[in-house]
C-alpha cells in the first residue's frame, strides 16, 4: 500500500470516526435543526421581502425570524387565553351539575340513564353494575391524571427548549442559508439543470405542505367550532382549536372531536343536534382538506393522493410530527431521482 492509499484510508477511517462522534453529540438537536430548516425554506419567501428593506443579512434574518415567533407567538397566546377561560367556564358548570347531583360519579350516572335504558331494551344488562364500574373507572383515572400531568410538565420544558434551539438556528439558517444552500450544491455530482429540479422539489414540498397544514387546521377549526357553537355545546372555541389539532392525525383528524360531541348530543337526549353535527362535521369539515389542501399546493407538489397519505402516515409513524414533512419530503426527493436517474444513465451511455 502507498502513501496516497495510506493517507486516504487514514482520512476516511478518521471521518467515520469522527461523524459516529458527531451524531453522539449532536442527536439531541436533530428535530430542532430539522424543524428549523423546514420553516427557514417555508418562510424564504417572506426573507426575501425583508431583505429588500435590510440591506444587512444579520438584521434581515433577525426581523425574520422575529416576524416567525410573532406569527406563531400571538394567535396561540390568544387562542391558549380564549380557551383556558372556557374551559374554567365548562369545569366550573360541570362542577356545579355533578355537585347538585350529589358527586361526580351520581352525575356520570345520570348522564348514561337514558342511553342505558335504550341499550336494556334490546339486550340484558342486570348483570352490569355500572356503578361499580364507574367508581373503580374514576380512581384508575385520577392515578392516571396524576401521572400524566407529570408527564406533561417534563415535555412543556422539553418542548420550551427545542424551540429555543430551533429559532436560534432558524436566524443562521437564514442568515447564511445562501451560503450553506451554494456548498450543498458543489457536494451534490449532478449537472446544474438537475440539481435545481432536485432542490426545487424539495423546497416546494416543504413550502407546500407548510401552508397546506395551515391553512386545512385553521379551515377544519374553524367549521367545527362553528357547528358545536351551533348546537349550543359549551366550550366551542375550545373544542375548534382541539379539531384544528387534531387535523395533524391522518384518516381520523377532527373526528377524534366531533364524534364525542355528536355522542354527547345523542345521549343527552338532542338527536336533532347530534344528526346536524354528524351531516355537518361529515361532509363540510371532512371535505374541507379535499377542497383547500389541494388549492394550496396547486402547481408545486404533485403526488398522487394515495401516496401522501401513505406518507404522512408513515413520517408520523417514524419521526411523529416531524413526520408530517419529512413523510413527502422523502416522496418528492425519490420522485425527482426517479426522474434524474435516465438522464444521468443516458450521460453516461452517450460517454
Amino acid at each position: 500500500m502507498n502513501k496516497k492509499t495510506q493517507a486516504l484510508v487514514f482520512l476516511v477511517s478518521l471521518l467515520a470516526v469522527t461523524l459516529a462522534f458527531a451524531y453522539v453529540i449532536l442527536a439531541p438537536f436533530l428535530r430542532p435543526v430539522a424543524f428549523a430548516a423546514i420553516l427557514a425554506i417555508a418562510a424564504f419567501p417572506l426573507h426575501e421581502k425583508v431583505q429588500r428593506k435590510f440591506r444587512k443579512p444579520g438584521w434581515a434574518a433577525l426581523v425574520t425570524t422575529l416576524l416567525i415567533i410573532l406569527l406563531f407567538l400571538v394567535p396561540v397566546t390568544f387562542l391558549l387565553l380564549r380557551a383556558s377561560s372556557e374551559a374554567v367556564v365548562a369545569a366550573q358548570k360541570l362542577g356545579e351539575k355533578s355537585a347538585s347531583e350529589g358527586g361526580f360519579g351520581p352525575f356520570l350516572l345520570s348522564l348514561l340513564d337514558k342511553p342505558m335504558q335504550w341499550l336494556g331494551r334490546y339486550m340484558d344488562l342486570s348483570h352490569v353494575d355500572l356503578k361499580a364500574q364507574i367508581t373503580a373507572r374514576l380512581n384508575s383515572i385520577s392515578v392516571t391524571a396524576l401521572r400524566t400531568g407529570a408527564v406533561i410538565l417534563g415535555n412543556i420544558a422539553g418542548f420550551v427548549t427545542d424551540a429555543l434551539i430551533a429559532f436560534i438556528t432558524l436566524y443562521f439558517f437564514l442568515k447564511d442559508g445562501r451560503l450553506i444552500l451554494e456548498r450543498f450544491r458543489l457536494l451534490i455530482p449532478l449537472n446544474d439543470h438537475q440539481t435545481e429540479r432536485l432542490l426545487r422539489g424539495i423546497g416546494d414540498s416543504i413550502i407546500a405542505n407548510v401552508y397546506g397544514i395551515l391553512a386545512v387546521g385553521a379551515a377544519q377549526g374553524i367549521l367545527a367550532a362553528v357547528a358545536m357553537r351551533i348546537v349550543g355545546i359549551p366550550s366551542a372555541l375550545l373544542l375548534g382549536i382541539a379539531a384544528a389539532v387534531c387535523s395533524l392525525i391522518p384518516i381520523l383528524g377532527p373526528a377524534l372531536v366531533w364524534v364525542p360531541a355528536m355522542i354527547f348530543m345523542f345521549a343527552t337526549g338532542h338527536p336533532g343536534k347530534g344528526v346536524f353535527l354528524l351531516a355537518w362535521c361529515s361532509i363540510v369539515v371532512g371535505s374541507a382538506d379535499n377542497i383547500i389542501r389541494p388549492w394550496v399546493i396547486a402547481g408545486r407538489v404533485e403526488i398522487h393522493p394515495l401516496v401522501l397519505l401513505f406518507a404522512l402516515i408513515g413520517g408520523v409513524g417514524a419521526f411523529g410530527f416531524l413526520g408530517l414533512f419529512l413523510g413527502p419530503i422523502v416522496v418528492s426527493i425519490f420522485i425527482a431521482l426517479v426522474e434524474i436517474l435516465p438522464e444521468v444513465l443516458a450521460e453516461q451511455n452517450g460517454t
